[in-house]
């Protein structure tokens, strides 16, 4: 099996790529650098120069892309909206009408996208039928490249499938909450963090994601196109800065929330993930035992 991955380099394609390579597939990365052939080999390709796609493409000729690359910083798309549009759609877009243009329509492309697309939600638990509800340059983004995916299924029976991706986190993630917690607590021997605590998120672990992404490449079917990527629990900041701060051995009278929201971002999230628990998932890595791995990378890569 050929397996193209984009944002190869990045922190899920990096997991999901090793995962293929673990099953002997034919693994290949796409990055800013060009394509690597199982890390060895780079082209350089631009992956919105529609030339540069048809041409790679004919020469993989994947069985399946898996579509990581693009940005996931919500604050800087609100500085960069612009930039951010040409990472996280217009890539998409490209990737898309070449494959068709290439005659792959039939090859299953599997776009990561994000459960910020459903902004605040009306209700909770949030399934896949939520209205979309963007509330900020990046979600707006990504709910285009879903709609281009869609565009491509509907038009042109492509094979596409849509994983909105909730709060993940794991070994190789050097930003976003337990970065920053990390940082804080090293740095200043305080932590302190945005809201009142009471804002609440779905976290998954990545090697509970990279099963969840498996799950879907390999079973679900053809006109079944949108999937919650989650766990079905919902966290709150509170509770998350607890449980890191007691795997960090510090006093939880270090942590201070400021009251203030960020622009952007939701407050409480809770995933319906019943679609996904029937491809087979359930959840391998608790909480409490991904945030201690979590750590355990952080001191091992900081150090």
């Amino acid at each position: 099996m050929r397996v193209l991955i984009t944002g190869d380099q990045g922190f899920i394609g990096s997991h999901l790529r090793k995962a293929y390579r673990k099953q002997n597939a034919d693994v290949y990365g796409w990055d800013k650098k060009g394509i690597s052939d199982n890390e060895k080999t780079v082209y350089p390709a631009d992956m919105m120069d529609m030339d540069d796609a048809i041409r790679f493409l004919k020469k993989i000729s994947p069985d399946m892309i898996i579509h990581c690359a693009g940005s996931a910083d919500v604050m800087r798309s609100i500085e960069e909206p612009i930039a951010d549009m040409r990472v996280n759609y217009m890539a998409t877009e490209s990737l898309l009408f070449a494959l068709k243009k290439c005659g792959m329509a039939d090859r299953r492309f599997m776009l990561l996208s994000s459960a910020s697309v459903y902004g605040e939600p009306s209700m909770l638990p949030m399934d896949e039928m939520q209205p979309i509800n963007p509330l900020s340059p990046y979600a707006l983004h990504k709910w285009a490249a879903e709609e281009a995916c869609v565009f491509m299924h509907k038009c042109h029976g492509m094979d596409v499938k849509i994983l909105r991706i909730f709060s993940a986190y794991g070994p190789g993630l050097r930003k976003q909450l337990f970065w920053d917690m990390y940082q804080k607590i090293k740095n200043t021997g305080m932590l302190e963090l945005w809201g009142s605590g009471e804002e609440s998120r779905d976290y998954i672990y990545v090697d509970d994601l990279v099963r969840a992404v498996m799950f879907i490449a390999d079973r679900a079917k053809k006109d079944d196109i949108y999937f919650n990527v989650a766990n079905g629990e919902e966290v709150t900041i509170r509770g998350a800065a607890l449980c890191f701060v007691e795997h960090m051995h510090v006093s939880k009278e270090m942590i201070k929330f400021v009251g203030k929201r960020r622009e952007g971002e939701p407050i409480n999230w809770k995933a319906d993930i019943t679609k996904l628990q029937r491809l087979g998932y359930s959840r391998s890595v608790s909480f409490s035992e991904g945030i201690e791995r979590y750590i355990q990378w952080a001191d091992r890569s900081c150090g």
